[in-house]
């Protein structure tokens, strides 16, 4: 049995879009469970709980989140399915036949993850070639796999110390599956002297490669940079991933643009996101606060002080990726 887990913060309009693309791919797999993982208003709840099941998932909503582990950690908990892929809300698929691929590659033997490695952000980014692995060599502590679009079997997930999400190390401590952490290693991490800090799945995926299971690399699936984002689309990956969307809140919240990270005017990193968030609220008509969810984005637009034209520039790089029915609605 299959299954396709997705933990999300539960915003309406990309829980929405999402679930249009999974439908693209809903015949490749035997179960969808989508944990509702923060704080949402009861309309919104409904709402999630509704087009959830619409497609044929099952839907849980806890009152606050548990964390982007946690909540992983209760889908693999509460999945009958022996295979899964794990998801995310902002991660989409482009081929869904490749889903069959990826799965049949585990179910045969051939493989025993099938997964897209971090660090592949730009053109200048050197290619994520793992190799074997080696304990202790610095280098490995590059070598994470994103957690979306993450095929694998569930008891290897459940056999590791089952923290998937980011983590700190001290100097002196000891990573699971990889050795010490030197003064060297903090030093490579270049984040603090004290300790290593690695985002969401690295310990994880430590841990799994120590144990001798094998990786499938997906490669260049990250549309960060618009260079890359551009030059990428001709190798045509299986699926994509966004990234940094779940900080929408900073939006939402009318948070001031000095106190948002990466942004200022012009919107620094914040283009790129935007964009895609306004590709998802055009395509849902229903969903509650629809036009506080407007004014909110508008109202942003406005204090980053972004041009339309940079705005037009990253829909244009975005929507190239994008190989589903994709209709615009009109919002009156």
């Amino acid at each position: 049995m299959r299954a396709a887990l997705l933990p999300t913060p539960g915003d309406p309009f990309m829980l929405s879009y999402w679930l249009r693309n999974y439908e693209t791919l809903r015949e490749y797999v035997d179960e969808l469970v989508v944990v509702q993982n923060g704080v949402q208003t009861p309309e919104v709840v409904e709402y999630d709980r509704r087009i959830v099941e619409a497609v044929g998932g099952r839907f849980v909503t806890f009152p606050q989140s548990i964390g982007h582990d946690g909540a992983m950690l209760w889908l693999l908990q509460n999945t009958s399915a022996d295979h899964i892929v794990m998801c995310e809300d902002d991660a989409y698929v482009r081929h869904p036949e490749k889903v069959a691929w990826a799965f049949g590659l585990i179910e045969s033997g051939a493989t025993d993850l099938v997964g897209s490695p971090r660090h592949e952000d730009y053109v200048t980014s050197p290619l994520m070639e793992w190799g074997p692995y080696t304990p202790g060599d610095l280098a490995e502590l590059r070598h994470g796999l994103w957690p979306a679009f993450l095929f694998a079997r569930k008891d290897d997930l459940l056999t590791t110390d089952r923290i998937f999400g980011d983590r700190a190390w001290p100097r002196g401590g000891h990573i699971e599956g990889w050795g010490p952490v030197t003064p060297e290693a903090c030093d490579y991490i270049g984040i603090a002297a004290e300790f290593v800090h690695l985002d969401t799945f690295f310990g994880t995926t430590f841990q799994l490669r120590a144990k001798g299971l094998r990786t499938e690399l997906v490669h260049h699936v990250r549309v960060y940079d618009a260079a890359a984002t551009e030059a990428w689309l001709a190798e045509d990956p299986p699926w994509f991933h966004v990234t940094n969307l779940s900080t929408i809140n900073y939006v939402l919240d009318g948070t001031p643009i000095e106190q948002i990270p990466d942004c200022g005017p012009g919107g620094g990193l914040w283009t790129r996101r935007v964009a895609w968030w306004l590709r998802c609220w055009q395509m849902t008509t229903d969903a509650p606060g629809t036009q506080s969810y407007i004014s909110a984005l508008t109202n942003f637009l406005d204090r980053a002080q972004i041009s339309d034209a940079n705005l037009d520039a990253w829909s244009h790089v975005l929507g190239a990726w994008v190989t589903w029915q994709d209709r615009v609605a009109v919002i009156a």
